[in-house]
Parts: structure tokens; C-alpha cells; sequence
């Protein structure tokens, strides 16, 4: 918000850094995370690997890692 051109969200499982303009995300109970991007692009990193999520798309990420991206139905 306001100047800021960036930001990131922070997990126990997955750092995302924002890099489109409209997206959702959700933790569990259990602690997976699941992003998923409407419009733009959302960089989603774990300990071990990185995913970035173009429009359309989603992944969840927990202890193991990002999840590879799938298409969502609108």
C-alpha cells in the first residue's frame, strides 16, 4: 500500500513475493499454504525451491516445498 511498489507475504512454509495486483491466499490448519492469482504474477518460495504463479494459476506450499502450479477454474 501507498508508495510501496512491492511486498512479501511470510509462512512457516513459503515466502511470496507479490508481483501482480489481485490474489488469495490461505493457511490450514495443518499449516499449507495455498496461494492462488487472479491477476499478475506471485513469486511463492519455500526452503527448497521457488514457483512463480502467473494469472489463472495456484500452488500450496508445506513442509516438503512448493507444489508445482495448476490451472484454477474461474
Amino acid at each position: 500500500m501507498g508508495a510501496e511498489h512491492s511486498y512479501e507475504i511470510t509462512t512457516a512454509n513459503a515466502v511470496c513475493g507479490v508481483r501482480g495486483t489481485e490474489f488469495e491466499t490461505a493457511v490450514g490448519e495443518d499449516g499449507t499454504v495455498r496461494v492462488r492469482v487472479l491477476e499478475g504474477a506471485v513469486s511463492v518460495a519455500g526452503d527448497n525451491n521457488e514457483n512463480l504463479l502467473q494469472a489463472g494459476t495456484e500452488a500450496q506450499a508445506n513442509e516438503g516445498g512448493v507444489g508445482e502450479s495448476r490451472k484454477v477454474s474461474q
